[in-house]
């Protein structure tokens, strides 16, 4: 009768180990999505400014007394945006 209590006893702790084992896989892969949707959204509001950000150059009116230095420094950062 002992015997059969610590047996049962045992397969017991197995079950809760494997138990506790997959509640900790869950939990990873949980905080690993969180993870990537929080990229995601960082990515697209990235995308949106640099968007904004491109037609501000594109469209911005330029004077005509600018100094040739700032024109061409305005070019290059416009052509490698």
């Amino acid at each position: 009768d002992m015997a059969w209590e610590v047996k049962c006893r045992e397969e017991d702790m197995k079950q809760r180990a494997l138990e506790n084992e997959r509640r900790a896989i869950d939990d990873a892969r949980r905080f690993v999505d969180e993870k990537a949707q929080q990229l995601k959204a960082v990515s697209h509001q990235s995308a949106l400014i640099a968007g904004f950000s491109m037609v501000v150059l594109v469209e911005i009116q330029i004077p005509t007394s600018l100094n040739p230095v700032l024109l061409v420094t305005f070019g290059v950062t416009t052509a490698l945006a």
